[in-house]
């Protein structure tokens, strides 16, 4: 039997696994960005967020709450330098 993981990080990559077990039992979970858009694959538990304060990923987890937040513990919103190439993005 392999033993559950004690936290597991979720970013904006793809993944082709079925982790919802994994995932809505571990103690500790970390998502990243558009976690809120993510498949149900993925499970709905978090309890530390990080969102990047210059890009739409607040705005996803408002309009697609598919995760829950009662477990939520941590919200992380970094604020990088502006980029004159990419602030036409956001």
């Amino acid at each position: 039997m392999q033993e559950q993981p004690k936290i597991i990080i979720l970013g904006n990559g793809p993944i082709n696994t079925d982790l919802t077990e994994q995932v809505n039992h571990c103690p500790r979970v970390v998502r990243f960005n558009h976690c809120a858009a993510m498949p149900d694959y993925l499970g709905q538990r978090c309890t530390d967020l990080w969102l990047v304060g210059r890009g739409r990923q607040a705005l996803s987890l408002l309009n697609t709450p598919q995760m829950s937040l009662e477990g939520l513990s941590q919200v992380m919103i970094t604020d990088p330098t502006p980029n004159s190439v990419a602030q036409c993005f956001f």
